[in-house]
């Protein structure tokens, strides 16, 4: 949660609309988009970021856009790694067991994620 706060003694309506736009490409969210705040009011926007797959690192301008003037609120940082395991085999085959007895194969695991 970012804390946004109007500290003039008038009422703004307030849009960060084109920049959520933007960001929605990177799977960054944000709520609300537009808002009206009262002098000395203060209002809680709302980031989620669930990207689904990996992301390289990225930097982009939270504009807000109140009466016509446009500045930058923040600026968002954000990469995505992944982690992925992969065996060396798809399966691993035993052969005939006998009850109460045991055998044993090794695998090898490997890790070709980002991590």
């Amino acid at each position: 949660r970012v804390k946004v706060k109007n500290n003039s003694p008038v009422m703004a309506q307030c849009s960060i609309l084109q920049s959520v736009m933007r960001l929605e490409g990177w799977d960054l969210h944000i709520r609300p988009t537009e808002f009206l705040l009262k002098p000395r009011d203060s209002i809680d926007l709302e980031m989620s970021y669930a990207p689904s797959n990996r992301m390289l690192p990225f930097t982009e301008d939270l504009k807000i856009e109140v009466a016509g003037i446009t500045r930058t609120l923040m600026v968002v940082n954000g990469s995505a790694v992944g982690v992925e395991l992969k065996l060396d085999s798809d399966m691993v085959f035993f052969g005939a067991v006998v009850a109460h007895s045991r055998t044993v194969r090794r695998v090898q695991l490997e890790n070709v994620g980002d991590i």
